[in-house]
């Protein structure tokens, strides 16, 4: 028999904001496959929306949407129909993870974040063993991302993919899997921790073209954040598959945003779109940045600047003082020193796609 825990589905909806939307867990010993659960899904006119069975890090789970007179009949429909397909155990709401309280309130969550590129070679769907027709690139960024995600222990907090407000505490293994997955099927995957001894937030987002590492601390603690960034970089140029990384206020997504301040310097949309492109351009200079010999073929002049040569075809180049690029906490919509930005570009020189570069190369019209 399939019986129904009605306090743990309410508290689900509850995590969730109750707003009709919630996730069913069916807890069993069982050995059940999908055909049999789906089959068992009760077809009822005008009743809740559901997002078919899936297996989810707790288990067999279903998403179900509707008014609590829509959803609360089909629960028990579809209990019974479970228990009468020979099944036992509990359906209950799944234990929907939440940022802790400490982060809530007048928490301060600008931060810096740190972006990695992979080449397009990196981003080939060929397979790899042990995950059948996963992206290299995805593993790639999946595995450094989660080796510095969880470099404090703990668990992740990972997104279902389906819906960006639910997550799950789950071990960093199975936040592997998922995420994998997520950027095969739909494009893109996050995962998040939580370190209330240290007060610090990280997120770990990841996409077909690489990685975005995120990470703020209640005291601002930016030189921890820069030097920690600036490692993780250095390890992913070591598997001489990046094309450009950096660290700032903002990622590079942001930059590749129209309305973005100060985006009128460089063509952010025809760099988006053109990622053969990333080893040999830049959009703007940041304190800390990893960048190929083709990047700086098109330097004007980076002696004022840190170097240090990484590989055959790595160099990190880094502002000599930190503290005018980091010190200060930012929004992604604010602008550094102009005179800073402006000096930069000038060191930077051709390697910044400038809107008057992408025509010349034929970008853009």
């Amino acid at each position: 028999m399939v019986e129904v825990n009605w306090k743990g589905i309410a508290r689900t909806a509850k995590a969730l904001g109750g707003e009709g939307t919630n996730y069913l867990l069916l807890k069993t010993k069982q050995q059940i496959d999908e055909d049999t659960l789906d089959a068992a899904l009760p077809i009822v006119e005008e009743g809740p929306d559901n997002g078919g069975w899936f297996l989810g890090p707790q288990g067999w789970m279903v998403l179900v949407e509707g008014l609590d007179e829509q959803v609360n009949p089909w629960i028990e429909q579809l209990a019974a129909r479970l228990t009468a397909a020979g099944i036992e155990g509990t359906l209950t709401g799944a234990s929907v993870a939440v940022p802790p309280m400490w982060t809530r309130g007048d928490w301060d969550s600008r931060g810096l974040y740190a972006s990695i590129a992979y080449a397009a070679e990196a981003r080939s769907s060929s397979v790899e063993a042990g995950d059948p027709g996963a992206d290299r690139a995805a593993q790639r960024s999946v595995d450094l991302g989660l080796s510095w995600l969880t470099a404090h222990g703990g668990k992740v907090m990972v997104s279902t993919g389906m819906m960006v407000r639910t997550a799950f505490w789950v071990p960093a293994e199975a936040a592997r899997g998922i995420m994998i997955q997520d950027v095969e099927q739909l494009g893109s995957a996050l995962s998040m921790n939580f370190n209330k001894a240290g007060l610090e937030y990280s997120h770990l987002y990841v996409q077909p073209w690489g990685l975005e590492l995120g990470r703020t601390t209640a005291d601002y603690r930016w030189r921890d954040i820069v030097g920690d960034f600036r490692a993780t970089l250095v390890s992913a140029a070591s598997l001489g598959q990046v094309s450009y990384a950096s660290v700032a206020h903002r990622d590079l997504g942001a930059l590749w945003c129209t309305d973005t301040p100060g985006s009128e310097q460089y063509a952010g949309s025809a760099y988006r779109d053109h990622p053969e492109l990333w080893s040999e351009f830049v959009l703007e200079p940041c304190g800390v940045q990893i960048l190929t010999n083709r990047h700086l073929e098109a330097a004007n002049d980076l002696s004022a600047w840190q170097t240090t040569r990484l590989d055959d075809t790595h160099v990190l180049v880094q502002a000599r003082d930190l503290e005018p690029w980091y010190a200060t906490r930012r929004w992604s919509y604010e602008l550094l020193d102009p005179q800073l930005m402006a000096q930069a570009r000038d060191d930077f020189g051709a390697m910044i796609l400038t809107p008057e570069r992408a025509r010349e190369v034929g970008l853009t019209a």
